[in-house]
């Protein structure tokens, strides 16, 4: 297997910037792993506190345990003006993954003819 592709599916199939780890570039992998980690931890952040708003309610007697009206919570919970964040963080974490799968294939592919 080529390294520029099998670069690039280390940044798109596991995680961004591990395709730079693979070709020796380690300043530009850790700058894709620590953005998209970044990213990650404020999502999981996001979800993890609406999944906890969701639980106390459904403690408390506030939300029926229905999954139906639980789903449309959420969905308008995350359509919010006040997750408008998340929507930035998850097109950040896209655009961020797909830099790095597109770089190391490009990386990898002009290694190739720099050694070859």
């Amino acid at each position: 297997m080529k390294k520029s592709l099998k670069a690039a599916l280390l940044s798109v199939l596991v995680f961004p910037g591990l395709g730079h780890f693979y070709l020796k570039r380690p300043l530009f992998g850790l700058l894709f792993f620590a953005v998209a980690a970044v990213c990650l931890t404020l999502f999981l952040s996001a979800a993890l506190d609406i999944a906890l708003q969701m639980r106390s309610g459904i403690e408390s007697g506030e939300i029926p345990p229905n999954l139906a009206h639980i789903q449309a919570l959420i969905t308008e919970k995350i359509a919010s003006d006040n997750n408008q964040n998340l929507h930035t963080v998850s097109a950040i974490l896209l655009l961020n993954w797909l830099a790095a799968t597109i770089d190391a294939f490009r990386l990898g592919s002009s290694l190739v003819t720099d050694n070859g």
